[in-house]
């Protein structure tokens, strides 16, 4: 199935959804200290989206992991 995905799932395939860079935002999750022994291989090109999301002035949304008390949540 790795490589015959697409055409058992192709009737399903019915319209072409293209990102509009108008409409476009970019969503980062997650990206604390906490997380970066595992994050490593990708915060260079992060931080690339995020500059490149701000000289175009284009909408980012970030959100963080909580707890009140990480033992129990």
């Amino acid at each position: 199935m790795k490589n015959g995905y697409l055409e058992q799932i192709k009737d399903y395939n019915v319209r072409q959804a293209w990102p509009t860079p108008e409409k476009a935002a970019l969503l980062v999750i997650d990206m604390q200290r906490y997380f970066k022994p595992v994050a490593q291989p990708i915060v260079e090109d992060v931080i690339s989206l995020i500059k490149c999301f701000r000289e175009n002035n284009r909408k980012m949304f970030f959100t963080r992991h909580g707890h009140r008390d990480p033992k129990t949540d």
